[in-house]
């Protein structure tokens, strides 16, 4: 399990001017998702399988926080 340290500040901006300068269509719900992992892709290029994992496991969880399964 990895145990690096991420500035979010830095990230996040990245994410979302990935974001805003690629997302100019209309998809399914797989399109979102594969968008928000390229940004998040492009800003932690070195990202390994554990860091892959943690990091879906942690968007379930914030899924599950806003829709009423957690």
């Amino acid at each position: 399990m990895s145990n690096r340290k991420i500035d979010f500040s830095v990230i996040v901006e990245d994410v979302i001017e990935t974001l805003r300068s690629r997302v100019k269509y209309e998809g399914d719900i797989s399109d979102l998702g594969n968008e928000i992992g390229y940004a998040i892709g492009k800003s932690l290029p070195n990202m390994n399988g554990d860091e892959i994992h943690i990091l879906i496991s942690g968007l379930q969880h914030g899924i599950s926080l806003t829709n009423g399964t957690h």
